[in-house]
């Protein structure tokens, strides 16, 4: 909604000034807190075209610029600054959250379907909190591209063949063969302890590599003891990672697994070097690779000469199997930044082959580590995701003990504050920067935490109740006069733009961001001024704009995946 007043402001300057009407909007910002106005202009890149100081030129720029929506033009210092009416502004932005609610805002459908890979763990292996990112990540973009009006398919591709899952059937054949557990969550426990064991053993002896590869030429081959030992393991992995997913909120509609496309992508790449279709694709040393030194981008191999599929071998089945069953407009890849440069050759060997890559985009993300220490599933310095789930409930429980709440209570409390803690956590950060993820200071209700921004809204959700109505008819908005109620208004006027931008560029992060100093300038606001007051008017337009700031909190959590209690 702030968009169509900076549209304003930019169609007020552009015949002044002659520069492009994009650039113009690019430069308009919030005015800071301690400046008069709302909306700033800088004139700093004017200078050298217009041959004067910028303060000269924002002081004469302010006696040609005006706007119906503008109560008044100023100079402050190199900056042109309006200050909006307020009453018509503060009305068309809070009357659209209350009428829109859980609605406010959502994009116009734009009859395009996206493709989204994410979700996506090995079986047979721990899933600690390092993994989360990926599924959150996944989730979260889904969401808002929803939100922005697309219509979003859910995949997911797990990996439940090659070496990892080999090496643990080795080891359970070789020196375990006891009875699993059969209930899936102390299946996860048990078969992570199994894999790390592994690890380790593998380290002993040289020669424990070559069994292991053994093995899995045997499964490769269908041996028919270890084909019914990896299935059923492999179906109380799957039993439990859906268990998690379920558990954070996750969707996934169709879950595709290595061991579907290692066949057809074979047969595939075969298929590839023989047609001829493109010279890169070659046989060299008995291996099939596709030579992409012409485009800067070394060699790909995709298939070993000893006749056994790769990573890449897989993904080309993958990416022609997901055409065959879907109709999309774009595919996006969620998948770390180690994983960038095996997409750039992907994506080049598949365009060569003829796939139309344009619609491919990877979307990398950086990993995940404990404060303490790093995690690895093959060096064991893991914490498995239950455990660390568990003690994150129970610390959360331990910070709620003072509150005047029953059992019930403090239990629902605790899971909600652990998951918006862990989830806030894993979105916060742009998606190529590191986490370093710290439990004592993610289950915070103070600072930039997920607790913090659901303690707000459980702060405006109290104030609602205790005043027991809001309503936005008939209310007189020239009564919000005080700063902080302004920039309460700008800042939830920006929902629509940020929801947009954090579509567009895949970046939960930027919604995580608004909620948090949407939060802050809740509790100043809240700090300095009395919201149920004597003054029947003045009080019914701050319960507006409380009731406002509870539902854009709630509408930003719910696109990070996080609920919103109304007790804390």
């Amino acid at each position: 909604m702030l968009a169509k007043y900076k549209e304003a402001f930019a169609d007020a300057l552009a015949p002044h000034i002659q520069i492009d009407k994009e650039w113009l909007l690019s430069m308009i910002e919030l005015a800071p807190d301690h400046v008069e106005g709302d909306l700033a202009f800088p004139c700093f890149q004017l200078a050298k075209t217009m041959k004067k100081a910028p303060h000269v030129i924002a002081q004469e720029l302010t006696w040609l610029v005006s706007h119906s929506f503008f109560e008044r033009v100023i100079a402050v210092g190199p900056y042109v600054n309006v200050l909006l009416v307020k009453k018509s502004f503060f009305h068309e932005v809070l009357a659209a959250i209350m009428t829109e609610a859980k609605e406010y805002w959502l994009g116009a459908p734009k009859n395009q379907t996206w493709l989204v890979e994410g979700w996506s763990p090995n079986t047979h292996k721990a899933l600690h909190v390092g993994h989360l990112r990926n599924a959150l990540m996944s989730e979260s973009v889904c969401t808002l591209l929803e939100a922005a009006g697309y219509n979003v398919i859910r995949t997911a591709y797990w990996g439940d063949i090659g070496a990892h899952v080999a090496k643990w059937i080795w080891y359970y054949i070789t020196f375990d063969n006891s009875a699993w557990p059969q209930n899936p969550e102390e299946f996860c426990k048990w078969a992570s302890l199994l894999y790390i064991q592994a690890s380790k053993k593998v380290k002993e002896d040289s020669r424990y590599e070559q069994e292991v590869h053994d093995v899995q030429h045997r499964l490769e081959a269908g041996e028919k003891e270890l084909v019914d030992l990896w299935k059923a393991t492999r179906l109380l992995s799957i039993e439990w990672i859906t268990d998690v997913f379920r558990e954070l909120g996750c969707t996934i509609e169709r879950m595709y697994f290595e061991s579907d496309v290692e066949q057809p992508g074979i047969d595939m790449v075969k298929e590839m070097e023989a047609s001829q279709q493109t010279k890169e694709i070659r046989y060299s040393d008995g291996a099939i690779i596709a030579d992409l030194e012409i485009h800067d981008l070394w060699v790909f191999v995709l298939l070993k000469k000893n006749g056994t599929s790769l990573y890449s071998t897989k993904d080309i089945a993958l990416a022609y199997l997901k055409e065959e069953e879907y109709v999309f407009d774009r595919s996006l890849y969620v998948v770390a930044t180690e994983q960038n440069w095996h997409f750039k050759q992907l994506f080049k060997t598949l365009e060569l082959y003829g796939y139309d890559t344009e619609k491919l985009h990877h979307l990398g993300y950086e990993m995940v580590e404990l404060s303490s220490w790093k995690m690895s599933s093959r060096a064991g310095t893991i914490i498995t995701y239950h455990d660390y789930r568990d003690n994150m409930i129970k610390k959360a429980k331990e910070q709620l003990e003072w509150r005047d709440l029953n059992d019930l209570q403090k239990e629902e409390i605790a899971r909600h504050v652990t998951f918006g803690a862990l989830k806030f956590s894993m979105l916060l950060q742009d998606s190529y920067k590191k986490i370093i993820f710290d439990m004592e200071q993610s289950l915070r209700f103070d600072g930039e935490t997920g607790p913090y921004v659901q303690y707000t809204h459980a702060r405006a959700s109290s104030i609602l109740r205790a005043a027991q109505e809001a309503s936005h008819q008939e209310i007189d908005y020239s009564l919000l006069v005080e700063k902080e109620e302004t920039s309460l208004v700008l800042h939830l006027s920006r929902y629509a733009d940020v929801v947009q931008k954090a579509a567009k560029e895949f970046r939960p992060n930027l919604v995580a961001r608004y909620v948090l100093e949407l939060s802050h300038l809740f509790n100043a606001y809240y700090q300095k001024h009395k919201v149920l007051v004597e003054n029947e008017a003045m009080m019914k337009a701050r319960l507006v704009l409380v009731s406002c700031t509870r539902q854009v909190l709630e509408n930003g959590l719910t696109l990070l995946g996080i609920n919103s209690p109304e007790i804390m």
